[in-house]
């Protein structure tokens, strides 16, 4: 029997995939389809022993442990206990979050299954768990892993390169969507290497936008343009992309911008293993998470990301656009080679078995689930 429980406030649960919360119940009994490649890929090259890569095999992914609500119910999720039951005989239960942004589902996945058993936990790749650990909770940071054992390490590129800035918008989501109508009414906006996708159903992403951030005019004018398709046939899923090699700054536009949860997903890690200065239009605190792991952010050529504190969406583009404005007037190539060396510490950073151990060391609360 299912358990269920309304998510505050409701509209806003994050996922890369919406229809997996809001249009097809059968799709809560599956896996996640496009997970599977690149965790396969990236465990080709992990060593199968490592503590975070037995959790991810052993784990249950947390569509396979709820049913949706029935039609209208948006934002309401059902913990199945009979199915929860099921896997518990077999063991401890390791739910698997790490991959999607929830918005802090995790905490009350957690306080549901404690009126069921207390032989489980989450993963999850929301590092506020990280910064501020909470019992049952283990923070895997899967993209993190996935695009380190998936790609080789590269060297850091010296230019001169061809675009300034460059920014992959994939899934049209309405932040993407005001970035993308603000800067493209800048003058340097078609000197920019910049892709948006136009395809994105209004009525569902207002509700999962948080009114406060809504704006209509700004929808309207994105439902008025006529995009090109920018990008025909081009390859972004590994940092072969003019994107990573041919630009001087990339301008993330990540999956998730609620305040309160700081999910990187391989968004954020591409650019830094591509030995790229960057900057982030997603959580508040994403680049204070990322300093705090010994990532060199170019505060000195990035003016501080001083945007990465406001927790309203609106002022926090403008306070970004500002700072790439000031870009499009820099010698980027000249501080581009100046801090060559930077960069690469930053790629090596990144490979490096000490940040990996840092970042994976909430696993080692969890040897005696997998027996190691």
């Amino acid at each position: 029997m299912p358990i269920w429980f309304s998510l505050k406030p409701i509209s806003y649960l994050e996922n890369s995939s919406p229809t997996y919360l809001y249009d097809d119940p059968d799709l809560a009994r599956k896996e996640d389809p496009y997970l599977s490649g690149p965790i396969l890929a990236a465990r080709k090259n992990a060593d199968p022993a490592r503590l975070w890569n037995q959790l991810i095999l052993r784990s249950t992914h947390i569509n396979k442990l709820v049913t949706l609500a029935a039609p209208g119910k948006i934002g309401r999720w059902g913990l199945d206990i009979d199915v929860v039951g099921q896997y518990l005989n077999k063991g401890t239960l390791i739910v698997n979050m790490s991959a999607d942004p929830f918005n802090r589902y995790e905490t009350q996945v957690v306080d549901q299954l404690l009126n069921v058993t207390d032989n489980f936990v989450v993963l999850s790749g929301d590092a506020t768990y990280f910064i501020e650990p909470k019992d049952h909770i283990c923070f895997l940071p899967f993209w993190y892993l996935i695009q380190k054992y998936r790609w080789p390490k590269s060297v850091a590129p010296s230019g001169p390169c061809s675009y300034k800035i460059s920014s992959l918008n994939g899934t049209t989501r309405y932040h993407r969507v005001e970035n993308f109508v603000k800067l493209k009414e800048k003058t340097y906006f078609d000197q920019l290497y910049f892709t948006m996708r136009y395809a994105w159903n209004e009525q569902t992403e207002k509700q999962q936008t948080p009114k406060d951030f809504w704006n209509n005019a700004i929808a309207e004018k994105f439902s008025s343009l006529i995009l090109p398709d920018q990008s025909p046939g081009e390859k972004t899923d590994s940092i072969d992309n003019p994107a990573y090699q041919d630009s001087y700054i990339n301008y993330v536009t990540e999956t998730s911008i609620l305040d309160g949860t700081i999910m990187t997903t391989e968004k954020t890690w591409k650019p830094i293993m591509a030995g790229q200065p960057a900057i982030w239009l997603g959580n508040p605190g994403t680049v204070n998470f990322l300093r705090s792991v010994g990532f060199d952010m170019f505060d000195d050529v990035l003016d501080n990301h001083q945007y990465d504190n406001e927790t309203n969406l609106n002022k926090r583009i403008d306070m970004i656009h500002t700072i790439l404005d000031n870009i499009m007037s820099a010698d980027l190539a000249q501080i581009f080679q100046d801090t060559l060396a930077r960069r690469q510490a930053n790629l090596n950073q990144f490979y490096s078995d000490d940040l990996e151990t840092v970042l994976t060391r909430q696993c080692q609360n969890y040897r005696a689930i997998i027996n190691l």
